[in-house]
């Protein structure tokens, strides 16, 4: 049988299963953890959208490539982009075979502001905000630089020493098109036509179920939480041997770059008070760095983008 769910007080509640009856019994949620035991798992052939296309937008290393994949095994929709990348069209084992159009698909991918023309902006009423940490979204992006230029734009990590020149010689540019990304998307359409999907939530199996349910409804598709399961579950795979990078360390900043990024990282917090899901992932992207104050970093005047951020 499937069971449906329901958001309330953005809880995700299942019907009738076996974590709800756990908890019945111990007061408490069980959480689960990405097993798709006893489902049935089956996808619906993924088809055009039938209603107008919502912006999907984020900085360029935020996970969208993987959200697009849990949107279309959820919704059996396709997702479109705005740049025609062949080698995700063709992308095995999952092929995006929306990304050479932006008409009749659920969603389309855009970068801009940090990347592409913002004439799609015109025919979008709507969006959806991926937000992943800068010390991820950073070296994604470099990782992608790196793979452009010798033929795998998403599978290689660059080497660690490439890594560390480029993050030296890009980090305050990069930083400040992170910020600006997200700050532009909240301030181009209200919070009832935009949505925000922290990438950390869509891949944490505790989270997950909760964070694609809201983004399913948010998109006009109503689903189960077994679909749910199923589409998490089936896209963890494919992520895994087709579409993640295979990493061989983890990139680092230097104590100067993080103590620059947890000073910009409060500020940004202070223009956006009220967008509550995004202050929770920002208060989660800073890091505890001794002896800010002795790096000299904390100077307004030598942020390149200034020491405050403007909506709208």
């Amino acid at each position: 049988m499937i069971r449906h769910w329901e958001l309330n007080a953005f809880v995700l509640l299942p019907f009738g299963n076996a974590s709800t009856k756990t908890a019945a019994k111990t007061g408490r949620q069980q959480p689960w953890t990405g097993g798709t035991s006893g489902l049935n798992c089956s996808f619906e052939p993924t088809v055009f959208a039938l209603s107008p296309p919502t912006a999907l937008a984020s900085y360029p290393g935020c996970g969208s490539t993987v959200t697009r994949l849990l949107i279309e095994l959820a919704t059996s929709r396709w997702t479109g982009s705005i740049y025609g990348d062949k080698s995700l069209y063709n992308n095995e084992p999952h092929a995006f075979r929306g990304e050479m159009t932006t008409k009749s698909v659920i969603a389309v991918k855009t970068h801009y502001p940090s990347v592409g023309r913002g004439n799609i902006l015109n025919t979008l009423n709507r969006s959806v905000l991926i937000v992943r940490d800068p010390h991820r979204a950073l070296p994604s992006f470099g990782n992608w630089r790196f793979g452009k230029m010798h033929g795998s734009q998403h599978e290689m990590q660059a080497p660690e020493a490439w890594w560390e020149t480029y993050r030296d010689k890009n980090f305050r540019g990069k930083f400040a098109q992170w910020v600006r990304q997200v700050v532009f998307w909240v301030g181009t359409h209200d919070r009832a036509n935009r949505f925000t999907v922290v990438y950390e939530d869509l891949v944490d199996p505790g989270r997950a179920l909760e964070a694609l349910g809201r983004l399913a409804s948010f998109l006009g598709v109503n689903t189960t939480e077994d679909t749910l399961k199923c589409a998490w579950a089936e896209a963890m795979r494919k992520n895994r041997t087709g579409i993640k990078r295979r990493t061989k360390y983890v990139p680092k900043f230097t104590p100067s770059q993080e103590c620059f990024m947890t000073a910009e990282l409060s500020k940004l917090e202070e223009t956006l008070a009220g967008e509550t899901e995004i202050l929770l992932a920002l208060r989660g992207y800073k890091r505890n760095v001794t002896d800010c104050a002795a790096l000299a970093m904390v100077n307004t005047s030598d942020t390149g983008f200034g020491s405050t951020y403007l909506v709208g």
